[in-house]
Protein backbone atom coordinates (compact mmCIF):
# COMPACT_ATOMS: atom_id res chain seq x y z
CA UNK A 1 0.00 0.00 0.00
CA UNK A 2 1.18 3.09 -1.18
CA UNK A 3 2.17 5.68 1.76
CA UNK A 4 0.09 9.02 1.90
CA UNK A 5 3.20 11.61 1.77
CA UNK A 6 3.65 13.68 4.75
CA UNK A 7 4.04 17.89 5.04
CA UNK A 8 6.47 19.07 7.50
CA UNK A 9 4.90 21.96 8.96
CA UNK A 10 1.61 20.07 8.93
CA UNK A 11 3.10 17.37 10.83
CA UNK A 12 4.47 19.41 13.37
CA UNK A 13 1.20 21.07 14.30
CA UNK A 14 -0.68 17.58 13.87
CA UNK A 15 1.20 15.69 16.21
CA UNK A 16 1.39 17.77 18.73
CA UNK A 17 -2.12 18.21 18.56
CA UNK A 18 -2.67 14.55 18.73
CA UNK A 19 -0.13 14.19 21.75
CA UNK A 20 -2.52 17.35 22.93
CA UNK A 21 -5.61 14.97 22.68
CA UNK A 22 -3.69 11.65 24.72
CA UNK A 23 -3.02 14.09 27.76
CA UNK A 24 -6.11 15.14 27.79
CA UNK A 25 -7.67 11.65 27.63
CA UNK A 26 -5.54 10.71 30.58
CA UNK A 27 -6.99 13.59 32.62
CA UNK A 28 -10.54 12.25 31.44
CA UNK A 29 -9.91 8.55 32.29
CA UNK A 30 -8.70 10.11 35.49
CA UNK A 31 -11.19 12.41 36.31
CA UNK A 32 -13.98 9.85 34.91
CA UNK A 33 -12.74 6.73 36.81
CA UNK A 34 -11.10 7.73 40.04
CA UNK A 35 -13.58 9.62 41.33
CA UNK A 36 -15.18 6.18 42.04
CA UNK A 37 -12.64 4.43 43.33
CA UNK A 38 -10.89 4.71 46.67
CA UNK A 39 -7.02 4.40 45.86
CA UNK A 40 -4.59 6.42 43.76
CA UNK A 41 -3.57 2.69 42.54
CA UNK A 42 -6.68 1.91 41.39
CA UNK A 43 -6.96 5.03 39.65
CA UNK A 44 -3.77 4.39 37.89
CA UNK A 45 -4.67 1.21 37.17
CA UNK A 46 -7.66 1.93 35.31
CA UNK A 47 -6.38 5.27 33.69
CA UNK A 48 -3.21 3.39 32.44
CA UNK A 49 -5.37 0.00 31.08
CA UNK A 50 -8.35 2.06 29.51
CA UNK A 51 -5.79 5.12 27.63
CA UNK A 52 -3.80 1.65 26.25
CA UNK A 53 -6.64 0.19 24.87
CA UNK A 54 -8.11 3.84 23.13
CA UNK A 55 -4.98 4.06 21.85
CA UNK A 56 -3.61 0.63 20.47
CA UNK A 57 -7.43 1.10 19.11
CA UNK A 58 -6.93 4.47 17.57
CA UNK A 59 -3.39 3.19 16.32
CA UNK A 60 -4.60 -0.03 14.68
CA UNK A 61 -7.79 1.77 13.02
CA UNK A 62 -5.18 4.24 11.48
CA UNK A 63 -3.08 1.84 9.95
CA UNK A 64 -5.45 -1.20 8.58
CA UNK A 65 -8.61 0.72 8.31
CA UNK A 66 -8.68 4.55 7.55
CA UNK A 67 -5.14 4.57 5.43
CA UNK A 68 -6.18 1.76 2.96
CA UNK A 69 -9.76 2.50 2.94
CA UNK A 70 -9.80 6.69 2.59
CA UNK A 71 -6.62 6.11 -0.37
CA UNK A 72 -9.04 4.17 -2.22
CA UNK A 73 -12.58 5.61 -1.46
CA UNK A 74 -13.84 2.64 -0.13
CA UNK A 75 -15.72 4.38 2.27
CA UNK A 76 -18.24 1.22 2.96
CA UNK A 77 -15.66 -0.47 4.11
CA UNK A 78 -14.11 1.90 6.00
CA UNK A 79 -18.00 2.65 7.90
CA UNK A 80 -18.20 -1.76 8.53
CA UNK A 81 -14.52 -2.11 9.93
CA UNK A 82 -14.93 0.81 12.23
CA UNK A 83 -18.24 -0.55 13.13
CA UNK A 84 -16.19 -3.78 13.95
CA UNK A 85 -13.23 -1.90 15.78
CA UNK A 86 -15.89 -0.42 18.24
CA UNK A 87 -17.38 -3.29 19.39
CA UNK A 88 -14.28 -5.03 19.86
CA UNK A 89 -12.79 -1.77 22.05
CA UNK A 90 -16.27 -1.72 23.72
CA UNK A 91 -15.78 -5.99 24.76
CA UNK A 92 -11.98 -4.98 25.53
CA UNK A 93 -13.41 -2.13 27.94
CA UNK A 94 -16.02 -4.13 29.40
CA UNK A 95 -13.67 -6.93 30.01
CA UNK A 96 -11.10 -4.69 31.74
CA UNK A 97 -13.76 -3.04 33.56
CA UNK A 98 -15.06 -6.55 35.05
CA UNK A 99 -11.40 -7.67 35.87
CA UNK A 100 -10.22 -4.35 37.51
CA UNK A 101 -13.28 -3.71 39.45
CA UNK A 102 -12.98 -7.27 41.21
CA UNK A 103 -9.08 -7.08 41.31
CA UNK A 104 -9.85 -4.08 43.74
CA UNK A 105 -13.04 -5.34 45.37
CA UNK A 106 -12.77 -5.52 48.84
CA UNK A 107 -14.52 -8.02 50.15
CA UNK A 108 -14.22 -7.00 53.80
CA UNK A 109 -16.38 -3.81 52.95
CA UNK A 110 -19.06 -5.64 51.99
CA UNK A 111 -19.99 -3.18 49.22
CA UNK A 112 -18.98 -5.58 46.32
CA UNK A 113 -22.59 -5.82 44.38
CA UNK A 114 -23.66 -2.08 45.54
CA UNK A 115 -20.86 -0.68 42.98
CA UNK A 116 -22.37 -2.17 39.89
CA UNK A 117 -24.10 1.20 39.26
CA UNK A 118 -20.51 2.26 38.58
CA UNK A 119 -19.74 -0.45 36.77
CA UNK A 120 -21.87 0.23 34.63
CA UNK A 121 -21.28 4.13 34.15
CA UNK A 122 -17.01 2.98 33.38
CA UNK A 123 -18.52 0.67 30.31
CA UNK A 124 -18.46 3.28 27.29
CA UNK A 125 -15.80 5.96 28.03
CA UNK A 126 -13.22 3.94 26.05
CA UNK A 127 -15.24 4.50 23.33
CA UNK A 128 -15.20 8.02 23.71
CA UNK A 129 -11.72 8.36 23.37
CA UNK A 130 -11.08 6.06 20.53
CA UNK A 131 -13.90 7.63 18.39
CA UNK A 132 -12.54 11.03 19.01
CA UNK A 133 -8.80 9.67 18.40
CA UNK A 134 -10.15 8.19 14.95
CA UNK A 135 -11.72 11.23 13.86
CA UNK A 136 -8.63 13.40 14.64
CA UNK A 137 -6.70 10.74 12.18
CA UNK A 138 -9.24 10.78 9.59
CA UNK A 139 -9.41 14.84 9.86
CA UNK A 140 -5.47 14.70 9.22
CA UNK A 141 -5.51 12.08 6.51
CA UNK A 142 -8.22 13.60 4.41
CA UNK A 143 -6.12 16.81 4.53
CA UNK A 144 -3.03 14.77 3.91
CA UNK A 145 -4.48 13.47 0.62
CA UNK A 146 -6.22 16.79 -0.27
CA UNK A 147 -3.27 18.18 -0.23
CA UNK A 148 -1.52 15.28 -2.56
CA UNK A 149 -4.15 15.80 -4.81
CA UNK A 150 -3.52 19.81 -5.03
CA UNK A 151 0.08 18.69 -5.80
CA UNK A 152 -0.68 16.05 -8.48
CA UNK A 153 -2.77 18.76 -10.25
CA UNK A 154 -0.42 21.02 -9.78
CA UNK A 155 2.69 18.85 -11.14
CA UNK A 156 0.63 17.36 -14.23
CA UNK A 157 -0.76 20.99 -15.35
CA UNK A 158 3.44 22.08 -14.84
CA UNK A 159 4.28 19.18 -16.69
CA UNK A 160 1.49 19.90 -19.39
CA UNK A 161 3.05 23.49 -19.60
CA UNK A 162 6.63 22.35 -19.63
CA UNK A 163 5.62 20.20 -22.41
CA UNK A 164 3.85 23.08 -24.56
CA UNK A 165 6.83 25.46 -23.77
CA UNK A 166 8.98 22.70 -25.37
CA UNK A 167 6.66 22.30 -28.24
CA UNK A 168 6.40 25.66 -28.89
CA UNK A 169 9.98 26.48 -29.08
CA UNK A 170 10.68 23.70 -31.39
CA UNK A 171 7.80 24.89 -33.69
CA UNK A 172 9.26 28.58 -33.40
CA UNK A 173 12.83 27.36 -34.25
CA UNK A 174 11.19 25.84 -37.34
CA UNK A 175 10.20 29.60 -38.47
CA UNK A 176 13.73 31.24 -38.40
CA UNK A 177 15.41 29.08 -41.30
CA UNK A 178 12.58 28.96 -43.65
CA UNK A 179 12.04 32.86 -43.24
CA UNK A 180 15.52 33.33 -43.24
CA UNK A 181 16.09 31.22 -46.50
CA UNK A 182 13.25 33.33 -48.34
CA UNK A 183 15.02 36.67 -47.05
CA UNK A 184 18.40 36.02 -48.15
CA UNK A 185 17.49 34.44 -51.13
CA UNK A 186 16.08 37.66 -52.22
CA UNK A 187 19.25 39.84 -51.27
CA UNK A 188 21.22 37.07 -53.36
CA UNK A 189 19.11 38.49 -55.92
CA UNK A 190 19.15 42.02 -55.47
CA UNK A 191 23.26 41.79 -54.95
CA UNK A 192 23.48 40.08 -58.34
CA UNK A 193 21.50 42.92 -60.18
CA UNK A 194 23.53 45.03 -57.95
CA UNK A 195 20.64 47.26 -56.61
CA UNK A 196 20.69 50.18 -55.18
CA UNK A 197 17.70 48.80 -52.71
CA UNK A 198 20.29 46.27 -50.89
CA UNK A 199 21.63 48.32 -48.50
CA UNK A 200 18.07 49.16 -47.67
CA UNK A 201 16.76 45.37 -47.47
CA UNK A 202 20.13 44.31 -45.43
CA UNK A 203 18.81 46.92 -42.69
CA UNK A 204 15.08 45.82 -42.55
CA UNK A 205 16.81 41.83 -42.23
CA UNK A 206 18.50 43.43 -39.46
CA UNK A 207 15.62 44.63 -37.71
CA UNK A 208 13.96 41.40 -38.37
CA UNK A 209 17.12 39.53 -37.32
CA UNK A 210 17.04 41.62 -34.07
CA UNK A 211 13.01 41.20 -33.07
CA UNK A 212 13.15 37.19 -33.54
CA UNK A 213 16.51 36.62 -31.75
CA UNK A 214 16.22 39.04 -28.68
CA UNK A 215 12.18 40.63 -28.41
CA UNK A 216 10.42 37.23 -29.09
CA UNK A 217 10.93 35.24 -26.02
CA UNK A 218 7.56 35.92 -24.95
CA UNK A 219 4.27 37.75 -25.87
CA UNK A 220 4.63 41.06 -27.73
CA UNK A 221 2.54 44.44 -28.31
CA UNK A 222 0.78 43.60 -32.25
CA UNK A 223 2.41 47.26 -33.04
CA UNK A 224 5.66 45.41 -33.36
CA UNK A 225 4.69 42.63 -35.17
CA UNK A 226 3.58 44.46 -38.03
CA UNK A 227 6.32 46.78 -37.90
CA UNK A 228 8.83 43.69 -38.67
CA UNK A 229 5.82 42.36 -41.27
CA UNK A 230 6.01 45.54 -42.92
CA UNK A 231 9.77 45.22 -43.03
CA UNK A 232 9.60 41.35 -44.63
CA UNK A 233 6.48 42.58 -46.78
CA UNK A 234 9.41 45.18 -48.05
CA UNK A 235 11.98 42.82 -48.61
CA UNK A 236 9.83 40.66 -50.86
CA UNK A 237 8.63 43.56 -52.49
CA UNK A 238 11.92 44.40 -53.65
CA UNK A 239 12.16 41.12 -54.56
CA UNK A 240 9.18 40.93 -56.88
CA UNK A 241 9.64 44.71 -58.30
CA UNK A 242 6.92 45.75 -60.42
CA UNK A 243 5.33 43.00 -61.10
CA UNK A 244 3.83 43.07 -57.39
CA UNK A 245 1.05 45.03 -56.78
CA UNK A 246 0.69 45.04 -53.04
CA UNK A 247 -1.36 47.06 -50.36
CA UNK A 248 -0.53 46.28 -46.55
CA UNK A 249 -3.64 47.96 -43.79
CA UNK A 250 -3.38 47.85 -40.34
CA UNK A 251 -6.25 49.11 -38.24
CA UNK A 252 -5.06 48.83 -34.51
CA UNK A 253 -7.78 50.62 -31.54
CA UNK A 254 -5.98 48.22 -28.81
CA UNK A 255 -2.59 47.17 -28.94
CA UNK A 256 -2.97 43.87 -27.39
CA UNK A 257 0.13 41.05 -26.90
CA UNK A 258 0.06 38.31 -29.02
CA UNK A 259 2.55 35.48 -29.16
CA UNK A 260 5.40 36.71 -31.54
CA UNK A 261 5.87 35.48 -35.54
CA UNK A 262 2.37 33.85 -35.01
CA UNK A 263 1.15 36.09 -38.50
CA UNK A 264 4.99 35.56 -40.31
CA UNK A 265 3.70 32.09 -41.58
CA UNK A 266 0.25 32.93 -43.35
CA UNK A 267 2.05 36.15 -44.85
CA UNK A 268 5.21 34.22 -46.10
CA UNK A 269 2.01 31.85 -47.81
CA UNK A 270 0.87 34.57 -49.65
CA UNK A 271 4.12 35.66 -51.29
CA UNK A 272 5.55 31.97 -51.72
CA UNK A 273 2.45 30.74 -53.36
CA UNK A 274 1.26 34.26 -55.20
CA UNK A 275 1.31 34.24 -59.30
CA UNK A 276 0.21 36.39 -61.53
CA UNK A 277 -3.34 37.30 -62.66
CA UNK A 278 -4.67 37.66 -65.95
CA UNK A 279 -2.86 41.25 -66.01
CA UNK A 280 0.17 39.73 -65.43
CA UNK A 281 0.18 41.24 -61.88
CA UNK A 282 0.66 39.43 -58.40
CA UNK A 283 -2.06 41.03 -55.67
CA UNK A 284 -1.25 40.82 -52.41
CA UNK A 285 -3.74 42.45 -49.98
CA UNK A 286 -2.87 42.77 -46.40
CA UNK A 287 -5.61 43.77 -43.44
CA UNK A 288 -5.05 44.27 -40.08
CA UNK A 289 -7.30 44.92 -37.05
CA UNK A 290 -7.17 44.92 -33.43
CA UNK A 291 -9.47 45.47 -30.70
CA UNK A 292 -10.97 43.26 -28.94
CA UNK A 293 -9.94 40.33 -31.67
CA UNK A 294 -6.91 40.44 -34.08
CA UNK A 295 -8.21 39.43 -37.78
CA UNK A 296 -6.22 39.42 -40.46
CA UNK A 297 -7.12 38.84 -43.60
CA UNK A 298 -4.79 37.89 -46.78
CA UNK A 299 -5.74 37.74 -50.68
CA UNK A 300 -3.23 36.84 -52.95
CA UNK A 301 -3.23 35.96 -56.43
CA UNK A 302 -2.89 32.32 -57.95
CA UNK A 303 -2.71 29.77 -60.68
CA UNK A 304 -5.66 27.33 -60.08
CA UNK A 305 -3.40 25.06 -62.27
CA UNK A 306 -0.15 25.00 -60.05
CA UNK A 307 -1.71 26.15 -56.66
CA UNK A 308 -4.10 23.23 -56.38
CA UNK A 309 -1.47 20.92 -55.49
CA UNK A 310 0.34 23.32 -53.22
CA UNK A 311 -2.50 24.60 -51.22
CA UNK A 312 -2.74 21.41 -48.54
CA UNK A 313 1.09 20.99 -48.48
CA UNK A 314 3.90 23.28 -46.00
CA UNK A 315 4.89 22.52 -42.82
CA UNK A 316 4.94 26.31 -41.78
CA UNK A 317 0.72 26.36 -42.19
CA UNK A 318 0.92 22.63 -40.43
CA UNK A 319 3.14 24.14 -37.55
CA UNK A 320 0.91 27.67 -37.11
CA UNK A 321 -2.46 25.49 -36.73
CA UNK A 322 -0.36 23.36 -33.89
CA UNK A 323 0.53 26.89 -32.12
CA UNK A 324 -2.60 28.41 -32.44
CA UNK A 325 -4.39 25.50 -30.57
CA UNK A 326 -1.44 25.17 -27.62
CA UNK A 327 -1.57 29.22 -27.30
CA UNK A 328 -5.30 30.18 -27.95
CA UNK A 329 -7.56 26.99 -27.46
CA UNK A 330 -11.08 27.73 -28.49
CA UNK A 331 -9.95 31.30 -28.98
CA UNK A 332 -9.15 31.18 -32.76
CA UNK A 333 -10.28 30.97 -36.33
CA UNK A 334 -8.11 29.70 -39.32
CA UNK A 335 -9.89 30.20 -42.94
CA UNK A 336 -8.61 29.24 -45.80
CA UNK A 337 -10.61 29.61 -49.05
CA UNK A 338 -10.16 30.12 -53.10
CA UNK A 339 -12.31 32.70 -55.11
CA UNK A 340 -12.27 32.91 -58.83
CA UNK A 341 -8.39 33.37 -58.97
CA UNK A 342 -7.65 34.70 -55.04
CA UNK A 343 -6.84 32.95 -52.28
CA UNK A 344 -7.95 34.10 -49.09
CA UNK A 345 -6.97 33.62 -45.67
CA UNK A 346 -8.55 34.62 -42.47
CA UNK A 347 -7.49 34.24 -39.39
CA UNK A 348 -8.98 35.84 -36.04
CA UNK A 349 -7.78 35.57 -32.65
CA UNK A 350 -10.44 36.32 -29.97
CA UNK A 351 -9.01 37.64 -27.11
CA UNK A 352 -12.58 38.67 -25.11
CA UNK A 353 -12.65 35.01 -24.22
CA UNK A 354 -9.44 34.17 -22.40
CA UNK A 355 -10.92 36.54 -19.67
CA UNK A 356 -14.24 34.34 -19.76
Amino acid sequence: MKSIKAYPKQSVVFNSLFILYWVCAAVFFKLFYGGYVATTNETIAYTLIYLIIAFISVDIHHRFITQPNIQKHEYKRFILFSIFLFIVAFWLEAMASFILHFYFLDLTENHSFSQNRIFRTQIGGVNMIVFGGIALRFINETFLLMKQKEEKEKQRIESLLALKEVELEQLRGQINPHFLFNSLNCIYGLSLEKSEQTPDVILRLSSILDYILYQCKEDVPISKEIEQLKNYSSIQKERFGKLLEYTFNANIKTDRNVAPLLLFTLIENAFKHAKPDENNQIIIDIKIKCSDALELQITNSIDQKSYSSERNGGVGLTNLQRRLELLYPGQHQLKCEENNNYYITSLKINFTQANE
